[in-house]
C-alpha cells in the first residue's frame, strides 16, 4: 500500500496481513476514488474511526486534514503508532486504542466535531444486532459529533443496504468495488 498524493505521496505502508490479525484492507483503486469524490479535504476534520493499517487517515493528512484515527485491534493499533513514530507524525495526527462506541462517547464530552467521518467496521461483525456499517452511521448521526456540513463515507459489504437516508444525512452517492460498496451521506 502506498499513499497516493500530497505531502507524504509515494511513502508505503508495509501492512502484514499476517501479522496484523488477517483484516481486510480498502483497495488503491477504491481509496484513489473515495479521495477524488472528497475533493480538497485541507483544513477539514477527518476520523477514521476503524483505521485498519491506518490507510484511510494518513492518506487525508496528507492532503491537508487534520486527522483523528482510531483502531481497537491492539497490533494493527502497534503497526499504526510505529508509522507515526517512524514518519514524524505522533505529534500531528491523534491516534486512539479504543472500542468505537466508547471513543465516540469521549468525542461528545470533549465537544469535538468532524467535517468528514470515514466507517469501514469489520463486515461479518455486528452492534445492537444489526452489521457494524449501519449502527455506527447512526450512532454518528445520533451522537452529536458531525460539523454542520459534514460527509460520512461507509465502506461496506455490498449485501448490506444502504439507501435511505440516516437522520439528517442523505445519500450523495454510491459506488460498488467488487464485494464492497462506498456510500458517502452528506447533511
Amino acid at each position: 500500500m502506498r499513499i497516493v498524493s500530497g505531502i507524504l505521496g509515494g511513502r508505503h505502508l508495509a501492512f502484514n496481513n499476517k501479522r496484523q490479525g488477517n483484516a481486510r484492507v480498502t483497495s488503491g483503486m477504491m481509496k484513489e476514488a473515495v479521495f477524488s469524490s472528497l475533493g480538497d479535504v485541507n483544513g477539514l476534520h477527518f476520523l477514521d474511526l476503524f483505521s485498519c493499517s491506518g490507510q484511510m487517515g494518513l492518506e487525508a493528512y496528507s492532503r491537508g486534514a487534520v486527522v483523528v484515527m482510531n483502531e481497537k485491534d491492539r497490533r494493527r493499533h502497534m503497526f499504526i503508532r510505529q508509522i507515526l513514530r517512524e514518519w514524524k507524525l505522533q505529534d500531528e495526527i491523534r491516534l486512539y486504542n479504543r472500542p468505537a462506541e466508547r471513543l465516540v462517547s469521549e468525542f461528545v464530552k470533549e465537544g469535538m466535531k468532524f467535517d468528514l467521518v470515514y466507517l469501514d467496521p469489520p463486515y461479518h461483525e455486528k452492534f445492537d444486532g444489526e452489521p457494524m456499517a449501519g449502527a455506527f452511521l447512526k450512532r454518528v448521526v445520533a451522537i452529536g459529533i458531525l460539523a454542520e456540513s459534514a460527509r460520512v463515507v461507509v465502506q461496506h459489504d455490498m449485501r448490506v443496504a444502504m439507501d435511505e437516508p440516516v437522520g439528517d444525512l442523505e445519500i450523495l452517492r454510491q459506488k460498488k468495488y467488487s464485494d464492497s460498496m462506498v456510500t458517502t451521506f452528506q447533511r
